[in-house]
């Protein structure tokens, strides 16, 4: 006992020295290690208020910053969060400050300023490591959007943020209605989150976009005065999910959800993933002030190789590494490994891959593909194989399964679901294989298909685009036999020449990197990017804060606001590029939202975890 009545002390004061080298460390340098990232998370350093801190607007201090070319260098102002605590990045600046956010109102009583409930939700999911912050949860990687977007634009590195609201050209919302939503993913009884209306937060920023401001300084706590100053269109919103937005009207399909839950066509400008093409059709003025980025891959194992290698393992361990060898490549795959192979990896020894759940708005296509591609030589292999080799209803190796196929196929197909993309049209390309897009509505981000005197970059050079329409009918019967006399998939994919395959091939290696978020150098070997808060600087990022320039000031706005005056072009907002029950089947999908409403109606009456030192109930 009395070593340890010494020894305490001097461990305490070798960690407070650490950690003050730490800090030291990242106010000269303005870098981070991932050791030093960990290290101030156990320590429970405030890392962003750090790291902001330690930004200084000058050239030398932004020599490593990649976006330090851009027109928006330092001319993105980002509203104080409020997460209990008055002081800090909250009240450096208390000009921004609404008389409902600080400490002591005009007659002298406390503030009745609540913590925002996101800010713990969040925090408390990356230190768990669940939620967004779980890389076995792909479902809740596709929704980190706003994560994403929030260190691209707050991470000190970047070099965007700027401390003068007066100076901006852009202001940033911390607002996480993805995060919010799910309320931290593990409180709620599972199917309640279904049930959530629209927060009293968010109803604040739709009242602020239609000009009453009274809940924006109520809920946030912050000045309308830059909200008034060009009607929001200089504002940003990120919203993480299709059929989400500032409300949750999950029964909506088609681009309904784009004008009603995310305000589309409203002044703000929206950064989302999903936008249909028919949204595109219909209001062309309005989806050029908005950014349609792809879906965010936050698992750093796509990147610095450990899939890859993973994968290349298997094939050898498998024997499948020759086309010429192998009954399940393309005859152009084995021509291309005898002449010596090919830009973007060697010639892959299985023509193509298909996993997918039969669910979604486009539930007619996959039933299709599953019943064709079953009869196909590559997928029953795959089928056969996995089912052999990997215990594919274990959650994580079905996702290795699936990592495996992708990377070892030459094509990989990819139908619509739910909404007309997914993290699976990017992810393919991550893996150097080639998309095969089912999807009527589906709109390649930073493309010609979304603006043609914006983006350069034509999809034709990466990935096939088949018509949805041509390929509802079945080829084969429940025994493999045709009974159709149209082009199967497999004579589809048979008929591209080793040319074809090369020319795809390297262009899906330059959409890997375009598609990409983080860069590969980067990266290292971290695998959770969210959780290490690596800063966001790749392809996909760099194409993002090109748009956001573009957009600077809310210049998009005006011709928008102008196309909502002319006569409608008709179309149905509930349109979509395919057509199931679930669809037609409206009131049932109503009944049964009510439902949710009526089993979760106690559901907000929880203490949830706050980064303020004391906790707080959503009313």
């Amino acid at each position: 006992m009395a070593v340890l009545k010494y020894l305490l002390p001097i461990c305490i004061l070798v960690a407070g020295f650490r950690i003050l080298g730490v800090a030291i460390r990242i106010f000269s340098t303005r870098s981070t290690s991932n050791k030093d990232l960990r290290l101030l998370a156990l320590a429970g350093i405030p890392l962003q208020e750090l790291l902001h801190a330690a930004a200084v607007d000058s050239p030398d201090a932004d020599r490593h910053c990649p976006f330090r070319n851009s027109s928006i260098y330092r001319s993105i102002y980002v509203y104080p969060t409020f997460n209990g605590t008055f002081g800090g990045d909250w009240t450096s600046d208390p000009m921004v400050l609404s008389r409902y956010g600080k400490p002591k109102g005009a007659n002298g009583t406390a503030s009745p300023l609540k913590p925002w409930p996101w800010i713990g939700y969040d925090e408390t999911e990356r230190k768990r490591g669940i939620g967004k912050y779980d890389l076995s949860n792909l479902l809740m990687q596709s929704y980190s959007l706003e994560l994403v977007v929030r260190d691209v634009i707050t991470h000190p590195d970047s070099c965007l943020r700027t401390d003068d609201p007066e100076k901006a050209k852009l202001f940033y919302i911390p607002y996480l209605p993805s995060a919010e939503y799910h309320e931290e993913g593990v409180l709620l009884p599972r199917g309640c989150e279904k049930a959530f209306g629209t927060s009293p937060y968010a109803q604040a920023i739709i009242d602020a976009i239609d000009g009453n401001y009274d809940g924006w300084e109520k809920m946030f706590g912050l000045t309308s005065k830059y909200w008034k100053r060009r009607n929001g269109s200089d504002h940003i919103l990120v919203h993480s999910e299709a059929m989400h937005g500032l409300r949750h009207h999950i029964k909506e399909r088609g681009h309904y959800a784009y004008i009603y839950n995310q305000l589309q066509l409203k002044p703000p400008i929206s950064i989302s993933h999903g936008v249909p093409k028919t949204f595109f059709g219909l209001h062309p003025k309005c989806a050029a002030k908005n950014i349609l980025v792809p879906y965010p891959n936050p698992d750093g194992r796509w990147f610095n190789g450990q899939h890859a290698r993973a994968a290349a393992e298997w094939r050898n361990k498998h024997n499948l590494t020759d086309p010429t060898d192998s009954e399940v490549a393309l005859e152009a795959e084995a021509i291309i490994a005898r002449e010596g192979g090919g830009l973007g990896g060697s010639p892959r020894a299985v023509a193509f891959h298909y996993h997918a759940g039969i669910h979604g708005s486009c539930r007619q296509i996959r039933e299709t593909l599953a019943n064709d591609l079953k009869c196909t030589r590559a997928v029953a292999f795959w089928n056969d194989t996995m089912s052999n080799s990997v215990h594919t209803e274990d959650i994580i190796a079905g996702f290795q399964s699936i990592i495996i196929q992708m990377h070892s196929s030459t094509f990989s197909f990819a139908p619509a679901g739910d909404t007309p993309g997914s993290k699976r049209m990017f992810d393919v390309t991550f893996a150097r294989s080639i998309p095969v897009i089912l999807s009527d509505e589906f709109v390649w981000p930073f493309s010609t298909e979304v603006d043609s005197d914006e983006w350069s970059w034509d999809p034709a050079d990466f990935a096939v685009r088949l018509n949805v329409s041509d390929y509802l009918v079945p080829r084969y019967d429940s025994q493999c036999k045709k009974v159709n006399g149209a082009r199967s998939f497999q004579e589809v994919i048979g008929q591209f020449s080793p040319d074809d395959i090369r020319r795809l091939r390297r262009g899906v290696e330059a959409a890997a990197l375009r598609y990409s978020f983080y860069s590969h150098a980067r990266i290292g070997e971290s695998a959770n990017l969210l959780q290490d808060r690596i800063l966001p600087d790749g392809g996909a990022a760099h194409a993002l804060v090109d748009a956001l320039a573009n957009r600077a000031k809310g210049v998009r706005w005006s011709d928008c606001e102008k196309e909502l005056k002319m006569p409608p072009k008709g179309g149905d907002p509930n349109a979509f590029g395919c057509t199931s029950p679930e669809t037609k089947n409206l009131p049932q999908l109503q009944d049964q939202s009510e439902k949710y409403r009526l089993l979760c109606s106690r559901r907000r009456r929880f203490t949830v975890v706050s980064t303020s030192t004391s906790t707080h109930r959503i009313t």
